[in-house]
């Protein structure tokens, strides 16, 4: 096999437009493991989520969640980033000021301060996992690995021109949707987690693939030694992806799967 251990991304690759693992993708994610491959579920998404979403694929992975904050192995070993309670705190009061939707994730679940309609979005794409309304103040005693700003393509787009360092301190900034801005530990990105699980698993970076569509899977594709980009994929993925595959509805993972147990040329 060209590839040891797959990272997969999950909303636009893996599962359909629907947010629903795609079949063909799936039979290519058990072809590989088959071959004596490691899969790794890589994703935006909370720990909680993927392990939800492990469960109706029916593989037992690895999981880079919440954008590489949170890396565990199928054997239960782990390495979590959390955020610093004065970003989270700070993040809570530019969403505050600005009126805008704001979701926490922790180990265990995706929190929030108040249902609204940019939530409602949100819980309709998280699908798996039910989000849970609670008060300022229990939000800022957990452990936070991801908070998302939820909004109006419009207003990320003006919201990541705003924010800086200064505006909410030590962290890294992401998009995994036109309507999702993305705030990380600092240093934080999927390639640190793809990286992190390597080492864990003792797997070398030439024995590495990684597949993606969106612009918090940049690091990745670029870090993985074997790469794909799905056709439905941002632009800026596309171009730095070595591959470029079918779309998320049409079974992309499968045929990179194919690609890297040898069944299909470049």
């Amino acid at each position: 096999m060209r590839a040891s251990l797959l990272a997969v991304d999950l909303d636009g690759t893996l599962l359909d437009d629907n947010r629903v693992p795609q079949k063909d993708s799936v039979v290519g994610l058990h072809r590989f493991l088959n071959a004596g491959g490691e899969v790794a579920l890589a994703s935006g998404r909370g720990l909680a989520s993927l392990k939800a979403l492990a469960k109706e694929i029916g593989i037992a992975p690895h999981y880079i969640a919440s954008n590489g904050a949170h890396v565990e192995t199928s054997s239960g070993e782990t390495k979590v980033d959390v955020i610093s309670k004065e970003t989270v705190a700070r993040a809570c009061e530019v969403g505050h000021v600005k009126n805008l939707h704001l979701v926490y994730y922790t180990d265990s679940g995706v929190l929030q301060e108040q249902r609204t309609y940019w939530g409602e979005v949100y819980q309709g794409r998280e699908r798996v996992i039910e989000v849970q309304t609670t008060d300022v103040d229990t939000i800022l005693s957990a452990p936070i690995t991801k908070m998302i700003f939820v909004a109006s393509p419009e207003e990320i787009q003006s919201l990541s021109k705003d924010l800086s360092i200064e505006t909410i301190p030590n962290c890294t900034l992401t998009e995994s949707e036109p309507e999702y801005l993305e705030v990380m530990p600092q240093g934080i990105n999927k390639a640190v987690g793809l990286a992190r699980l390597a080492d864990l698993l003792n797997v070398p970076v030439d024995k590495t693939a990684a597949i993606g569509d969106y612009l918090n899977d940049l690091e990745m594709v670029q870090w993985a030694r074997l790469s794909a980009a799905m056709a439905n994929g941002h632009p800026t993925l596309i171009r730095a992806a070595k591959l470029v595959t079918r779309t998320n509805v049409q079974g992309g993972v499968g045929l990179f799967v194919d690609y890297l147990v040898g069944n299909q040329q470049e």
